[in-house]
């Protein structure tokens, strides 16, 4: 192959959408570079007046020959990055190996290590741009003792594999002072598991290191300077001395566990008992224990059995007939009523947590109208310290019921804010596994299989708890209908990490299903798309607008159309009609510009996750920003799906579901579906702004498995009818698909099979040093000015 003509071609196809100034002379501006840009790793620069003469990006490695200890102590001083505001004298450039795509956008591929961008040309040079800082996100433990391990997640945490140099520091600020920490995985690091160390690091904190509150911090290894460092990561270093917990026994109140008898009001007592003793472990010797109402659980109080398959909880109906309804009366001993704090559920549990409580080694066989095995609520606070753990539980309740959808019952129900819970170690048969009705902070879920009772259809296996900082890691689905999902009804979903996890046999006849799903957050809340009526250097402003007063404070505007193009601020407060954001614009936006202000599944990393016979893969419905999937093997199962939506139903204030920045990295995708990029967009509304944009796919394998772009549109508003490709009421809109790359990649096709398919909608993609396997290409394409740059 060569490389095709893109020059006035690609600009005259994408100037609909990517209209920069490009009539009056600029100096370039850089407004956001797609990270992380390794050695031999394709990119997108997004900025403004890239339409110059003579641009060139220059690239700078920032060197500093300080030691880490150096480094570190200079860190704890309060000394900070400061990139050269000029290019070096020998700085670097991409030895040809870029492309200006638009007066917006630069293609490039990258040969070395690179900290600063810049972009020169004849009216000028940009500002440096820092690229390839490590983003640590969240420590496993909030509280460590002294020679304790711990793990670090995060992204881009190292640069240099052979071998991998990271340090880990502990810094104390006020005693301007850092301490080593011992990083674990050099004692088992294995070459081929290199793929994980940017994204997770293990380490053990040293013995002398005072007790107090600490930042972690993390070097990447590379004589960078604090250019290397990332963080900080808040950890609190604590002394502990053990606890033995009060601990009481069941029987000591009437239960009898031999599944005749009607053990609830025993159990309860029990509860109640070591709440009003400040606290304990309430424990269920061997035996079946009969509940016929919903057992509630006050605060710091425990229940653990001996083992899940010799300890159980049972609705037997023949026994005592299980209650419809949440107790009414109080819960009430000593002093404090806890009934108050057990908020009124869609349908009875078995047993109802509300905050530091723990269930452990229990066995629960839930039956209608039992509709969880285990629910955690709260009035009024969030649900926290909540851990569910080697448990063993069967949910029959079925959630679709006289045609109404129950989406609440499973096998275990989170329902609200919950903060630090945990679910480990669980066996989960039922329609559902988790369902978490809401959002979650710092929580896990970690080491749970799923199987469904009563076939497939309706099941949504695993659950997670997910929000932010959520841990999801080494659960299996197998059999359920779909495997792990948020929904829309969530919000923020935001540096979580997905590890280890697997969905095996998935999906339905009846219809399609996810094993990874992202859906759509943000739905029925505040957002808006629109163009800004005035932009300052921090702010947005749209009088036609009355938003409630911080109604988008923490959501994300993002540029994506016009002046401004690529580049994203968090808001940090909001008036009825102008937005404040936490940081100054690259390039102010203006008039022409589009913006969407919403939430997004934004930076969270797939890590090594896996599907076989599934119908789903990993799959980001609308609004996904700066994702990464690295690792992930689909064998017999659909793959990637990046699954952009242009609906702007009023009813639910949703504006404007684009997917940009997105990564695929050294994934698997064997005899089933690929990658797909779709976008989905309004037939009554049409928007110059790309859907799907500057998504990158790299190093990755296609054997009998497509890589595809897609473009349909909707009827109307409130329809997702589709219509059929080709249809005259599209029009001529501008691309809904734009420059997204397909890198370094394998494909392995029988001669005549569906290889590389690109939508008429689709312009300006990147198709570089592809490998056919000795085969011949099958690449279908349809779009505007792609860009094939072959081995």
């Amino acid at each position: 192959m060569k490389p095709r003509g893109i020059g006035l071609c690609l600009a005259a196809a994408l100037v609909a959408f990517a209209a920069g100034r490009q009539g009056q002379a600029e100096a370039p501006v850089i407004n956001y570079v797609t990270q992380p840009v390794r050695h031999w790793e394709t990119f997108f620069l997004f900025g403004e007046g890239f339409g110059a003469k003579n641009v060139k990006v220059l690239r700078g490695e920032v060197r500093d020959e300080r030691s880490p200890e150096q480094l570190a102590q200079a860190l704890a001083g309060g000394e900070a990055f400061a990139p050269p505001v000029a290019p070096p004298e020998k700085v670097g450039d991409l030895y040809g190996r870029q492309y200006v795509l638009s007066p917006q956008v630069i293609g490039g591929k990258l040969q070395g290590g690179v900290q600063v961008f810049w972009v020169k040309s004849d009216e000028g040079i940009s500002q440096p741009y820092v690229v390839n800082r490590p983003e640590p996100f969240f420590a496993e433990f909030d509280e460590v003792a002294p020679g304790q391990e711990c793990r670090l997640f995060g992204r881009n945490m190292l640069q240099a594999f052979y071998p991998p140099t990271p340090s880990l520091w502990l810094i104390d600020r006020a005693a301007r002072r850092a301490y080593a920490c011992e990083w674990g995985n050099r004692y088992d690091y294995q070459g081929h598991l290199d793929y994980q160390l940017p994204y997770e690091l293990r380490f053990k904190v040293p013995e002398a290191v005072p007790d107090g509150a600490y930042e972690l911090w993390v070097h990447n290894g590379l004589k960078t300077g604090l250019h290397g460092f990332g963080g900080p990561v808040p950890l609190a270093v604590k002394r502990t001395q053990p606890v033995s917990a009060r601990r009481s026994d069941v029987r000591d109140f009437g239960a009898k566990g031999d599944g005749r008898s009607d053990d609830t009001a025993a159990i309860e007592a029990a509860a109640l008992a070591a709440a009003d003793a400040g606290g304990g472990i309430v424990f269920l010797p061997q035996g079946d224990y009969v509940v016929s109402r919903t057992v509630r659980v006050p605060p710091g109080v425990d229940l653990e059995g001996f083992r899940a398959s010799l300890s159980r909880l049972l609705v037997k109906p023949e026994v005592a007939p299980f209650s419809a309804d949440l107790p009414k009366e109080p819960l009430k001993g000593k002093g404090e009523d806890w009934a108050r704090l057990f908020r009124r559920l869609e349908g009875p549990p078995m047993v109802y947590l509300v905050a530091n409580s723990r269930v452990e080694n229990l066995g629960f066989v839930a039956a209608e109208p039992a509709q969880w095995a285990v629910a955690a609520a709260r009035i009024k606070d969030p649900v926290e310290r909540v851990v569910v753990r080697n448990c063993d539980i069967v949910n029959s309740h079925a959630p679709w019921v006289s045609g109404k959808w129950r989406p609440g019952t499973a096998c275990i129900g989170i329902v609200g804010y919950a903060r630090f819970c945990e679910i480990r170690g669980c066996s989960l048969r039922g329609m559902n596994g988790i369902g978490h009705v809401g959002t979650g902070h710092k929580c896990r879920t970690i080491g749970n299989t799923f199987s469904p009772v009563g076939g497939s259809f309706g099941t949504t296996g695993m659950g997670w708890m997910i929000g932010t900082h959520c841990l999801v890691e080494g659960n299996l689905c197998d059999g359920s209908n779909r495997g792990f999902t948020c929904g829309p009804w969530m919000g923020p979903i935001e540096r979580n990490v997905i590890a280890r996890n697997g969905v095996v046999n998935g999906g339905s006849i009846e219809g399609g299903a996810e094993s990874f799903l992202f859906e759509g957050p943000d739905v029925g809340r505040e957002n808006w798309f629109g163009s800004p009526s005035a932009a300052g250097a921090d702010w947005l402003e749209q009088a036609d607008q009355k938003w409630k007063p911080d109604a988008l404070k923490g959501r994300v505007a993002l540029v994506v159309h016009g002046r401004g193009l690529g580049q994203w601020r968090r808001v940090a407060a909001n008036t009825e009609s102008r937005v404040a954001l936490t940081e100054p614009w690259a390039a102010q936006p203006d008039k022409a510009s589009l913006v969407v202000v919403r939430s997004f599944f934004m930076q969270n990393v797939l890590l090594n996750d896996y599907c076989r016979d599934a119908v789903g893969g990993v799959d980001f419905y609308g609004g996904a920003l700066e994702n990464t999937v690295e690792r992930f093997v689909g064998l017999r199962s659909r793959g990637v799906w990046w699954y952009a939506a242009h609906v702007a139903d009023p009813a639910q204030r949703l504006p404007f579901g684009p997917c940009w920045f997105n990564d695929a990295r050294n994934c698997r995708f064997l005899d089933g579906g690929g990658v797909e990029l779709e976008a989905a967009r309004r037939t009554d509304m049409p928007t110059p702004a790309p859907l799907l944009c500057g998504n990158r796919v790299q190093h990755s394998e296609f054997r009998h498995s497509p890589y595809a772009t897609n473009s349909k549109m909707l009827w109307s508003l409130k329809q997702t009818s589709w219509l059929p490709y080709g249809d005259a009421r599209r029009g001529s809109p501008p691309p809904a698909i734009a420059w997204n790359i397909l890198d370094s990649s394998t494909l392995d096709l029988y001669p005549g099979e569906r290889g590389i398919g690109l939508d008429p909608e689709t312009a300006g993609q990147l198709l570089w040093h592809l490998n056919w396997s000795g085969r011949q290409a099958q690449l279908d394409d349809k779009a505007a000015a792609t860009l094939t740059v072959p081995q």
